[in-house]
């Protein structure tokens, strides 16, 4: 999984090849967005209608915002849809619909999303494993946000790499490579909340991250300003500002986003038109790629500076880089490719897909640790963006000692030697030239008896998270209280070789409560899930409802004021009422009722019907068989008369004295073999409505 600020996509391993796949809108870009109806949540694209709605329940941009602490929320108040606030610690939290969300939970019910998605697409009840990608830039605390909401989701999480390392991976599992060949490869990917761009050495075995850098600069950062140059325009040419009505400036930052897109292939100038924006006004305005340009200028200068620096951090020049790939949105801007071109002195290069080629290389990852897979083994190795370091007591004195330095491997074990004071407290921090506001990480705690002070032997290694752990600790000697009742020379205390193995307790800064989160997570999930066939069951109802009156209604000609029919009309009349009003909000066991009873009805009815026809059809017969013994009788022959004396007998028959005269009996007075029909007793009783 590529979870983007703006977009998220899904890439599936499958035998043979690495496939993103469509969500339930039958589209590759899933938005990053979670909103809240009043009776469900709504995650995706129909979270995206909802903010284009009624933007106060929605939670949007929130990725970024994971695991980290806020000064301030007053420039960030319109931001993500929803009313924001601060806890104590400082964190960011989202108010929906007398909710509070955390950005954890938010994502959790993004992974939700996702778990749905996957679970379609493969017909697989469980996800195997699972791999998601970060930025560069997050931090330890921004990590362990994405394995906490993983957890929350009920998401077996295997691994989390960064977006250049997922690049590399797929950028080096998808070429030819000659059997000693290496290349120097640049990847940027640009996208909604920053740039990244990292040069890596990539072979036919694997790739080595060599430099990494980064910003905060990316198409949200240019939508912004597109948005306040538009509403500046509007302000000035209809007298109406717009900047605390979310639902126009929300509808202003969708239309400047296609206008954005667009610029990108057109030096003309762009019409944006805004049916109603406010008070019932058309808004009409237009922006050129030129003015674009001129507006972001300053922005795209600091991407410039963040390329130049990643090139200032390695011996490599430019002239030994074998090419420049880019991915991201905002790569697709004309003025960005220009920049990346001059300070690479090559042209960028666009065969990774610009979307999707991040999650496509968290599936190779992940295909490469599956039991399911056998793949060739591709191995990359990443980098530390920010610098950590140990800070301890020892002699009374705060000490500290760099662990890992920014540019450095993060695959290899790091073993420290250090002398601190009992109890034992390791605080991981970030180095003060790493720019963070927030540089504390953890803090491992190891209380002993008898013991003051002593030499310890430490391990560090990041683990399949990229989390910074201490593995092991050990004590290889110690200073503790002599048993002697002679005081020794050193005063009260002596020191003593040993070698214990110590157990240390972590504890990071208000960890999240997990398990509850994920049960809160879980009943919301079943709420969705009943919610979701609550509705599906009215759907089924109103379809059956046209249905059949679709079929009764082609009959109405012949049924005209049958009582019947009438009934029926009736009765669907009432359930379409009742549909569209009080039982807008009904139980599903109230539309399973009434479909039952319609379906019951229906039956009835159709039994009825075919009898009605039938009758029908034998009046008509009955009709054609008069008007034939009419057209008989009108036709009737003279007969001839016989003069002899005796009786006419005909040959082989009997004569007219054995039978009655044929001419003498009105041939309507026989028997009718329609008479039954319309007495009582006869089928139509006990048919009535």
């Amino acid at each position: 999984m590529d979870i983007g600020d703006h977009s998220t996509y899904i890439s599936v391993a499958r035998l043979g090849a690495v496939e993103t796949i469509s969500n339930d809108y039958s589209l590759r870009a899933t938005p990053s967005i979670v909103a809240f109806g009043e009776r469900q949540r709504f995650i995706g694209v129909s979270a995206e209608n909802q903010r284009n709605l009624n933007p106060k329940n929605t939670v949007s941009f929130f990725k970024n915002t994971l695991g980290l602490k806020v000064k301030s929320v007053e420039s960030l108040a319109t931001s993500y849809g929803a009313k924001i606030s601060l806890t104590d610690a400082g964190k960011l939290t989202f108010e929906v619909r007398n909710r509070v969300l955390e950005s954890e939970q938010a994502l959790a019910m993004l992974l939700t999303k996702v778990k749905e998605l996957v679970r379609e697409s493969e017909g697989e009840e469980e996800l195997e494993t699972c791999v998601i990608s970060v930025p560069i830039y997050f931090t330890q605390a921004q990590r362990q946000a994405v394995v906490d909401a993983a957890t929350i989701a009920g998401l077996r999480l295997d691994a989390v790499i960064t977006d250049m390392a997922a690049l590399a991976l797929s950028y080096g599992t998808g070429r030819d490579f000659k059997e000693e060949e290496t290349r120097n490869v640049v990847f940027i990917d640009s996208g909604c909340e920053g740039t990244q761009v990292a040069l890596a050495q990539v072979s036919k075995k694997g790739a080595k991250i060599l430099a990494s850098s980064a910003n905060h600069i990316g198409g949200k950062v240019f939508d912004q300003i597109l948005v306040e140059f538009a509403l500046k325009t509007i302000e000035e040419k209809y007298k109406k500002n717009l900047k605390d009505n979310a639902k126009a400036v929300n509808k202003v930052r969708n239309a400047l986003e296609k206008a954005k897109k667009q610029m990108s292939a057109n030096t003309n100038s762009i019409p944006v038109q805004l049916d109603s924006l406010v008070d019932d006004i058309d808004v009409a305005f237009s922006v050129d790629r030129a003015k674009f340009q001129e507006l972001i200028q300053s922005k795209v200068a600091e991407m410039k500076e963040t390329f130049e620096n990643l090139l200032a951090s390695t011996t490599v020049k430019p002239d030994q880089i074998h090419s420049v790939e880019i991915v991201g949105g905002s790569t697709r801007i004309p003025i960005v490719k220009s920049t990346i071109q001059q300070v690479f002195g090559k042209a960028p290069s666009t065969t990774l897909n610009a979307d999707e080629e991040v999650s496509r290389g968290c599936a190779r990852h992940a295909a490469s640790i599956s039991p399911k897979f056998l793949t060739t083994r591709f191995s990359v190795e990443e980098v530390v963006h920010y610098g950590l370091e140990a800070m301890f007591v020892s002699g009374g004195t705060h000490e500290k000692t760099l662990i890992f330095d920014e540019g450095e491997s993060r695959e290899e074990e790091r073993p420290l030697e250090i002398k601190a004071d009992f109890p034992l407290n390791i605080a991981l921090q970030y180095v003060e030239s790493s720019g963070l506001q927030d540089q504390f990480v953890a803090l491992y705690k190891v209380e002993k008896e008898d013991t003051t002070a002593g030499l310890f032997n430490l391990k560090f290694k990041f683990n399949k998270f990229g989390l910074l752990d201490l593995t092991e600790a050990v004590l290889v000697s110690e200073s503790r209280k002599r048993r002697s009742p002679e005081p020794a020379e050193d005063g009260e205390y002596e020191m003593a070789p040993c070698r214990i193995q110590l157990s240390l307790s972590k504890s990071m800064p208000e960890p999240l409560k997990v398990e509850e989160l994920a049960r809160q997570e879980s009943t919301m999930v079943t709420s969705d899930r009943a919610e979701i066939a609550r509705q599906e069951e009215k759907n089924r109802l109103e379809e059956q409802l046209y249905q059949y009156r679709s079929q009764v209604m082609e009959h109405a000609e012949l049924l005209e004021g049958q009582e019947a029919f009438e009934n029926m009309k009736q009765q669907f009349d009432d359930i379409e009422t009742w549909l569209y009003e009080e039982g807008e909000e009904a139980p599903q066991a109230s539309y399973t009722d009434t479909l039952e009873s319609l379906k019951g009805k229906m039956k009835f009815f159709s039994v009825w019907l075919e009898k009605f026809q039938q009758m029908k059809a034998l009046e008509e017969e009955k009709k054609r068989f008069l008007e034939q013994q009419e057209s008989a009788r009108s036709q009737r022959q003279i007969p001839i008369v016989y003069e002899g004396e005796q009786n006419y007998v005909p040959k082989g028959g009997r004569g007219f004295a054995h039978r009655p005269d044929p001419f003498q009996q009105d041939p309507f007075q026989r028997a009718d073999p329609f008479a039954r029909f319309g007495r009582p007793g006869g089928f139509l009783d006990g048919f009535g409505w």
